[in-house]
């Protein structure tokens, strides 16, 4: 059973809503477990908990933006109220608003009595020959808080959803949810397959693309338009969308718009592409995935992998292609691009490949640049176009008895291996295979390069590793082979002209806020360069030299008793030091640095807060400037009372950024943050706590103290955990059969076999001085969407096809002697999400966690 059924069933405006924006989200979120939405009153009749959802405001004004693609220019808005039959009440004509690409729209306060309306858009092509009026139809929820986003995929369902609801008696999100599960069949039939409808794990994000891509939004609007039209008017048959259109046909347009064809792809391509206004990865992803389907090809998962398209009718039959990635592409993900001819004849040249051959009167060499580039034309005499061939007419046949032989003739280096010339690297050629009794041996070759055997491979190394300079401090320049080197995370060849150089009479470059002159010019250490700035932006400068940098914005400094913030100016560009508000340091640190500071001059380790009477706040060591600062908690809602008046001084710095402070049998861990921007304040924030040999991870909340388990780092499915208990498939059936958002495919994030605990555990987990709260009252849980403050451990679900994040808590209230209540939070959204009170069995195991509260 299931409290908040009831509110399912006697609101079913609510529960649209719910459904929906659950429906809507495009990704899954950490935010807040917050449980600040719960009856206090648990357990009292359903009709008790009407009066808090008629204060749910039904008249407000409309917001709300269009998510399309530039080729859908919208024209005409029309907004309908609607009843829980989608029978429309009233329509409006809301005026629509652009601002360059966006387009906006708002409309004035009306009641909408289902919580949710009907969108009627008109739109066209930009281009100016392109002129069809294309209708788009959608029904979404709206609130009074929330802004309305009108895409592609909601107009897909629209209408499937309106005839659910009309001809097949659905309710408004029973027809959300089956339509937008036949929406993923269709468009995606191969996942559907995979993962079977009920599971199906598609998002908007990865949906959507999918419409504009069969559509081909790029070409004729016509085109585009018919496409949809079929698409829409198959949704509630077992199709997909090969069957509806013609696959052969995108897939081949699809080759042209992303010019996959071009062997030249990483190169020229696909910069071009990332300007385009209407690029976007999830898109760029789907033209291939649609491209291999249609193909026949595998998936490009191994750099170098070779194919061939196999479709009868595609203009692209038989071509050849390569799967290649490019670091510089703001991703690392592997395509197919074309070969391009050479590739046929030399091999493919990828990212990855680094080799040299011999062919068509000239030597090519192949160095991650995805093409072969000539290096040597002195092939002339030789017309064979195979490396076999031309070191055959060079030096003979390769056979057997030359197995093993290596030849040589100016860039060109082979060995003869199976009967047949195979291209070799020069250190192979000099030094032979990098074996085990090679590891870690440098060589340098005749022409001056450089090698290391490392992990069975000879690897390019630098001439300032090879003579064994140590690249010990950033900044630091050496000179080999008349070519100047900076150390910066390594030797780094400079490519640039070094012949006066700051560093020789300045050092390393290390501090990237040290400033000094040389030559009478002012130079900054800038990763790992000294660097020329205009002596204007040093003063003032503080008394430890430090530069006002973005590395170091909002930091505060004490320049003749006035303090100085790094900041910009209200005119001009620049960070730079300008008076702070806080002009001067307060008395009261001032008289601590003159009486203690020596105390703070050894580092923080050691030592302890000091309360301040006067200002009800503890002053610490800051191990930087070795001097005292005022220490903040987040007070106003990161505390508690127990730290407050002088507790926290009977404790001590157990290293430079860890203080622990023992109170009332209990050991309180708090770590240093760093400095508050624009304050000369440190920043420390509870972690974790210990007693009785038990660690807790710990943290305060609005006047209240919660202690939970510690989780681990390993991700792990429900599926993988031996140990769990029957009871959990059990409670995972009753849920779907009595529940409208059955749970599937869970995985937990934070695996650890104690994050988790049946109730037996957690009834004897909360140390004294603590305990597990009731189902009234609860506090609110900590921003799940600040992690630095997360005090649970959500797992992974997919729920209606949308993966989401969910935290169940143990409370200390049974209902029998098998079950106990439990607290279910499940984020809906980024700031959305809904509370439940449910059924737990006691020996449930894992997926709930116990969180102890301090008494009061």
């Amino acid at each position: 059973m299931i409290w908040s059924r009831t509110l399912f069933r006697f609101f079913p405006a609510v529960a649209a809503t719910l459904f929906l924006t659950s429906l809507t989200a495009c990704d899954s979120y950490y935010h807040s477990s917050d449980f600040r939405n719960l009856d206090n009153d648990f357990g009292k009749a359903a009709n008790d908990t009407a009066s808090a959802t008629d204060t749910v405001p039904k008249v407000f004004e409309l917001r709300g933006e269009f998510r399309l693609k530039s080729t859908l220019v919208p024209e005409k808005l029309e907004i309908a109220v609607i009843d829980d039959s989608l029978n429309i009440i009233e329509k409006t004509s809301a005026k629509i608003t652009r601002n360059r690409t966006e387009f906006s729209f708002w409309i004035d306060e009306q009641e909408y009595p289902l919580h949710a309306a009907r969108f009627k858009f008109t739109c066209t092509f930009p281009a100016p020959n392109d002129s069809l009026e294309m209708e788009f139809v959608t029904y979404l929820p709206v609130s009074k808080n929330e802004s309305v986003k009108l895409d592609l995929f909601d107009a897909l369902i629209g209408s499937r959803i309106e005839s659910l609801v009309k001809q097949e008696g659905y309710s408004f999100f029973e027809a959300s949810e089956v339509a937008g599960r036949e929406a993923s069949r269709l468009l995606e039939p191969q996942s559907s397959n995979k993962y079977g409808i009920e599971n199906y794990p598609a998002s908007k994000d990865s949906l959507e693309p999918l419409i504009y891509l069969y559509g081909r939004h790029f070409q004729e609007d016509s085109t585009f338009y018919a496409s949809f039209d079929k698409l829409k008017k198959a949704l509630g048959s077992d199709k997909s969308w090969s069957q509806e259109l013609p696959s052969t046909k995108i897939a081949d347009a699809l080759v042209k718009h992303f010019s996959i064809d071009d062997p030249d792809y990483f190169a020229s391509v696909y910069p071009t592409l990332k300007k385009d206004p209407d690029f976007d990865r999830n898109m760029h992803q789907a033209a291939f995935r649609i491209v291999e389907a249609v193909y026949g090809m595998p998936l490009c998962n191994f750099t170098g992998t070779t194919t061939k398209a196999s479709a009868s009718e595609s203009e692209f039959d038989g071509m050849n292609f390569v799967c290649d990635f490019d670091k510089s592409a703001d991703s690392t993900e592997h395509v197919w691009r074309a070969m391009s001819e050479l590739e046929t004849v030399l091999g493919p040249c990828t990212k990855a490949t680094s080799d040299t051959v011999a062919a068509d009167s000239a030597t090519y060499a192949c160095t991650g640049s995805h093409a072969w580039k000539v290096i040597s034309a002195n092939y002339t005499e030789i017309k064979n176009t195979t490396f076999d061939g031309i070191v055959t007419e060079l030096f003979g046949k390769c056979f057997i008895g030359t197995e093993n032989k290596k030849v040589h003739n100016d860039t060109l280096f082979a060995e003869c291996r199976n009967e047949k010339w195979t291209a070799i690297d020069e250190i192979v050629f000099y030094e032979g295979r990098c074996s085990l009794d090679k590891a870690n041996q440098k060589i340098s070759t005749p022409s001056g390069h450089y090698y290391q055997c490392k992990d069975s491979t000879w690897k390019p190394i630098t001439a300032p590793d090879f003579y064994g300079d140590s690249c010990n401090a950033n900044g630091k320049v050496v000179i080999r082979d008349s070519a100047y080197f900076i150390c910066n995370n390594g030797w780094n060849a400079l490519n640039r002209s070094y012949t006066s150089s700051p560093a020789d009479s300045l050092g390393s470059c290390t501090d990237s806020t040290r400033i000094e002159t040389y030559e009478g010019i002012f130079f900054m250490c800038d990763s790992g360069y000294w660097r020329k700035i205009p002596p204007e932006i040093l003063l003032p400068r503080n008394k430890n030299g430090r530069l006002c940098t973005n590395d170091n914005f909002g930091e505060l400094v004490l320049y003749n008793d006035t303090n100085y913030v790094c900041s910009f100016p209200l005119v001009g560009s620049g960070t730079r030091w300008l008076i702070s508000s806080e002009k001067t340091v307060p008395e009261e640190i001032k008289k601590q640095n003159q009486l203690h500071g020596d105390v703070c001059k050894k580092g923080n380790k050691g030592t302890s807060f000091v309360w301040s009477d006067s200002t009800k706040r503890y002053m610490g060591c800051n191990a930087e400037s070795s001097s005292w600062l005022y220490i903040y908690f987040y007070e106003d809602y990161y505390f508690h009372p127990i730290f407050n008046n002088g507790t926290l001084e009977n404790g001590a710095f157990i290293n430079d950024t860890v203080y622990q402070a023992e109170i009332q049998g209990v050991r309180y861990k708090f770590s240093y943050q760093g400095k508050r921007q624009f304050r000369n304040e440190d920043f420390y924030q509870l972690t974790d706590a210990e007693t009785d040999g038990t660690l807790y991870k710990a943290e305060a909340f609005r006047n209240r103290l919660f202690l939970s388990t510690v989780g681990g780092t390993e991700t792990k499915a429900l599926g993988e955990i031996d140990n769990r208990t029957a009871s959990v498939q059990a409670y995972l059936d009753n849920r779907s059969k009595s529940y409208m958002y059955p749970m599937r495919d869970i995985t937990f994030e934070y695996w650890s076999e104690t994050a988790y605990t049946d109730f037996n555990t957690a009834a004897h987990f909360c140390p004294e001085g603590f305990h597990l709260p009731d189902t009234t009252g609860w506090p609110p849980i900590p921003a799940r969407n600040q992690e630095s403050y997360e005090n649970t451990y959500p797992f992974k679900v997919y729920i209606n096809g949308f993966q989401k994040s969910v935290t169940m808590l143990w409370t200390s209230v049974e209902k029998d002697d098998s079950t106990q209540y439990c607290l279910e939070n499940i984020s809906l959204s980024y700031n959305t999400e809904e509370t439940n009170i449910v059924e737990c069995p006691k020996d449930m195991y894992p997926m709930i966690q116990p969180l102890c509260i301090k008494d009061e």
